[in-house]
């Protein structure tokens, strides 16, 4: 069976910037995340509801944060054989509880069991919704409709060619994307994970039809929730409308298009045969050799669909292979984040852009957002210096740093020997050399400080009384 994705990993792109509440639980009942539509509509402060598993008994706890979650209670068994539609609710003005139905689907993880449970709200009420002649057929369709229409208002908000920079790498790049800008072919864009190929997939829709008084939709199937039947589902629905777009042509993008099982390879094949020309297929991977490894046995990707997909690749190179883009994407990411916050650009140092250069940047373009986020929330100057930079950047490029240093020559044995007569003698000298009192110190045996003694070559006087030892003090130059 193909692996699936960690839900957890997935958290940030798909539900913070979405506009309708959204909530992610773990297989567990406890929350993972919460976006900003979802702590607004809830009545909580981001991350309050941290490590909190919503009850329905504490509708009337004496807890604020566990009443407000109260509403968010389900039973996670019965839905972990598909999607569904729930009715949540949260305590509204007037201490009124405000009544919602809800999209609720299933993520799961590489083995296929349950890990997290999606919950997109509607942003109205449910009492405004006239659901009462839905077959539950009918209801998990609008469950799948919703997600993939949700997933399609995720993206950058930073220009993708502006972030590229101008090295031979992001030519080569930035040349290939303008070629794919031009008509419907299907195009498949391989990149590490955070390397927003999502954002470029989203990128290439906007811009192929953004002449068009009415352009097609773009319909997300998340590979980790596109099952065979939500496959039908989605470009059913989307035949049904496309009409009455301009062009009247179904534009999907297949999200992590490795990680699509056979059934859903096999569905959306099947409708790529009998719809030539009228579906426009984007898709991302993190696994390019899995679509086109024409030997994996049992694990073969679809022929047909994997055809159509490697006619027209996009490989966007790693961070780390590029960073001579390193200061044009910081500057990008810079400019727009601070102009989101209202505040003055931040332009960074030659010592922020050098540590930077440094770093091996494990979660590519993403990291770097991230990274820039945080920074810019935190800094208070007028640059950005290294010490707005995360903790954990700044421990791995000075651990690099560190490993860079060169060993001096030493001689450990005499290094070590002189250490150790060192602190011998100072325990001697604290205990005007009785024996048993300077053991005591160093948490030694007698005998073993006499053997210490001999090894080290310390010559020790006449045995003395025993009596309270004394503070040892430095000679002072």
């Amino acid at each position: 069976m193909p692996r699936r994705r960690s839900s957890k990993s997935l958290i940030p792109p798909w539900i913070e910037s979405a506009s309708e509440p959204v909530v992610l639980l773990a297989a567990n009942g406890t929350v993972l995340a919460i976006n900003e539509a979802g702590c607004k509509w809830l009545g909580v402060e981001p991350d309050s509801w941290r490590d909190r598993t919503p009850h329905a008994a504490n509708a009337t706890s004496s807890d604020l944060i566990d009443r407000r979650l109260a509403g968010l209670a389900m039973d996670l068994s019965a839905i972990d054989s598909g999607p569904a539609r729930k009715t949540v609710w949260a305590i509204g003005e007037n201490n009124e509880p405000d009544s919602r139905l809800a999209s609720v689907t299933t993520l799961h993880d590489k083995d296929r069991k349950l890990a997290s449970l999606l919950i997109i709200i509607d942003r109205e009420s449910a009492a405004e919704q006239n659901v009462t002649d839905w077959s539950l057929d009918e209801q998990i369709t609008r469950v799948r409709i919703a997600i993939a229409k949700h997933f399609a208002k995720s993206g950058s908000t930073v220009s993708i060619l502006s972030a590229l920079g101008n090295s031979p790498n992001a030519e080569n790049v930035r040349a290939r994307i303008a070629a794919a800008e031009s008509g419907s072919n299907h195009v498949l864009i391989s990149g590490l994970q955070g390397s927003e190929v999502e954002s470029v997939a989203m990128h290439l829709h906007r811009i192929r039809y953004r002449k068009s008084t009415n352009p097609p939709p773009l319909a997300v199937l998340q590979s980790r929730v596109a099952d065979q039947a939500f496959v039908q589902d989605v470009i059913r629905q989307s035949m049904s409308e496309r009409k009455s777009f301009d062009p009247p042509i179904v534009c999907l993008l297949l999200a992590d298009a490795d990680a699509l099982d056979a059934g859903a390879q096999t569905e959306l094949a099947g409708f790529l045969r009998i719809s030539p020309g009228q579906i426009s297929l984007l898709a991302t991977t993190h696994d390019l050799h899995r679509i086109t490894n024409s030997d994996a046995g049992d694990n073969k990707f679809d022929s047909f669909l994997s055809s159509h997909l490697a006619a027209h690749t996009l490989t966007l190179p790693p961070l780390k292979q590029r960073r001579q883009d390193l200061v044009a994407i910081l500057t990008a990411l810079l400019d727009a984040e601070c102009r989101r916050n209202n505040r003055a650009t931040l332009l960074p140092s030659a010592a922020c852009v050098e540590m930077l250069a440094e770093y091996g940047w494990p979660g590519d373009v993403a990291e770097l957002k991230e990274m820039v986020k945080q920074a810019v929330a935190g800094s208070r100057g007028t640059q950005l210096e290294t010490r707005d930079l995360s903790q954990s950047i700044r421990m791995a490029v000075t651990a690099q740093r560190t490993g860079r240093l060169p060993v001096e020559k030493v001689e450990l044995d005499s290094l070590l020997a002189g250490i150790e007569r060192e602190v011998v003698g100072r325990a001697l000298a604290q205990s005007r050399y009785n024996r048993s009192q300077a053991a005591r110190l160093l948490g030694i045996t007698r005998s073993r400080l006499l053997r210490h003694c001999e090894n080290l070559g310390i010559t020790l006087p006449t045995e003395t009384p025993d009596f309270e030892p004394v503070e040892f003090e430095e000679d002072v130059e």
